[in-house]
């Protein structure tokens, strides 16, 4: 867009200074000519016709520069659409993703309640293996003594019976 309004205001400016030299060559052989007459078109004339081709030009460059706007606005619609898409899609994608890590959150969260259920029945069983052993420690001391009591007893018996 720019190129093209700049092509044309160069050419605008170029044309101007074309306008110039020509206006002084004119001027030079207006004032050179013998005879008024020989000058059918007067310089006002050769001015109206610039000034109109100037207004021409700068017109078909202010409707270049609207096409050009007009484009790189259709351009950028375009461009927002497809990002719209493309944002949508991977919202999508985005809340997909969170859906599966949310199920996987609660799939951790059970395992970690089951966990825990574990943990504490394996602590039960161990504080009933700690409490069947010290039962178990208490009959064998009972056992113990008791064998030992029998083994007295038995020395006493064959100490009497001899």
């Amino acid at each position: 867009m720019e190129n093209c309004t700049v092509n044309i205001s160069e050419e605008l400016r170029a044309a101007e200074s074309k306008k110039q030299a020509l206006r002084r060559s004119f001027d030079i052989a207006h004032e050179q000519a013998s005879s008024v007459h020989k000058f059918t078109v007067k310089w006002r004339d050769l001015e109206e016709h610039f000034d109109l081709i100037r207004k021409s030009l700068e017109k078909q460059m202010c409707e270049t520069k609207l096409k050009c706007e007009k484009k790189e606005l259709e351009w950028t619609q375009s461009s927002i659409k497809e990002l719209s898409v493309k944002f949508d899609s991977e919202e999508e994608k985005l809340q997909s993703f969170q859906r599966r890590v949310r199920e996987r959150v609660n799939e951790v969260e059970s395992k970690e309640r089951e966990l825990d259920s574990m943990k504490r029945q394996q602590k039960k069983y161990f504080d009933d293996i700690g409490m069947k052993e010290m039962e178990y420690k208490g009959l064998r001391k009972y056992v113990e003594d008791l064998s030992q009591e029998l083994a007295s007893k038995d020395k006493q018996l064959k100490f009497f019976k001899k």
